[in-house]
């Protein structure tokens, strides 16, 4: 079974290219989102290095925080 979603998933990621087709992806991938509380409660309390890798951008949601707050954002992903 585990290789049958496999196949369904590979289906529905490979080849997106609009917006819509995104957000079908991001409810078949796992559908959930870092809200932006959470990253700012986090800088509050916490400083990075000035380069950070966000390694699932998704539709950056945590990225964009974090380049608000001055670093260097690098992102890799399913999106990318």
């Amino acid at each position: 079974m585990a290789i049958e979603h496999g196949k369904t998933w590979i289906k529905s990621t490979v080849g997106a290219s609009s917006k819509d087709h995104l957000e079908e992806r991001a409810k078949v991938l796992d559908g959930f989102h870092t809200p932006r509380i959470a990253i700012d409660t986090l800088l509050e309390v916490e400083n990075f290095h000035r380069n950070i890798w966000e390694p699932a951008a998704g539709f950056h949601r945590i990225v964009k925080p974090l380049k608000e707050a001055g670093y260097r954002v690098f992102t890799s992903g399913l999106e990318n």
